[in-house]
């Protein structure tokens, strides 16, 4: 009896570990803060100043347009999480005249190309690639996925996380709908969210991720 009930406790403990063990590997081992350098400040003007350089071709063709902006790293195991979500976005706000527009850094891996039509099957969107990396020192952008919604006059209206539930979007604040609809009801907002937890991978690492 001591035997068989010795027998069942090792069985217990062994699917207690291969579940934590399941736990982290499918959804807890990118839970992290958005921004783990907190001492580095992000400024708000030099950032509004890189994307608009990023997407002077596209304002130019779509100048009564606002954007909203998806910070995309393939190979990131939070994309699961966040992909329904970006594209309801799109859906909800295009007829209100905003474009979905997805950010890339160039891959060691891929050719601009391949990002690019990596990044279309994903999302109905337009691809911009950080050729020229402006989007580091004060502009840096800490973690995706992440978001930033441009308004119409060019000024940056919000950049950070969609949300500050676990997983990227599913649940908690909808952070970029909020500032979307205060842009529809003409207000000017303008907020740097960078105090958040959730499913993030590394904007500046090219290590790829199992997904």
């Amino acid at each position: 009896m001591q035997k068989k009930l010795f027998f069942s406790g090792l069985i217990m403990i062994g699917w207690l570990l291969a579940t934590g063990y399941a736990f982290w590997w499918f959804q807890a081992r990118d839970l992290r803060p958005f921004d783990l350098q907190a001492a580095d400040i992000i400024e708000q003007k030099s950032l509004q100043t890189s994307l608009t350089q990023l997407l002077s071709s596209l304002q130019q063709d779509s100048a009564d347009s606002a954007f909203l902006l998806h910070f995309w790293q393939p190979g990131c195991s939070c994309n699961r999480f966040n992909l329904s979500h970006v594209n309801e976005i799109a859906v909800k706000y295009q007829q209100q005249n905003f474009q979905l527009v997805t950010i890339i850094r160039p891959h060691p891996d891929y050719s601009n190309q391949q990002l690019k039509q990596m990044a279309e099957q994903q999302f109905a969107s337009k691809v911009v690639i950080d050729s020229q990396h402006l989007l580091t020192g004060k502009s840096r952008i800490p973690a995706a996925p992440a978001a930033a919604v441009i308004d119409k006059n060019g000024e940056l209206a919000y950049f950070g996380p969609y949300s500050d539930s676990t997983f990227c979007g599913l649940g908690g604040t909808a952070f970029v709908e909020k500032v979307a609809d205060l842009l529809m009801m003409g207000e000017s907002p303008s907020l740097l969210n960078t105090m958040v937890f959730g499913c993030f991978c590394d904007w500046d690492s090219n290590k790829l991720q199992q997904t």
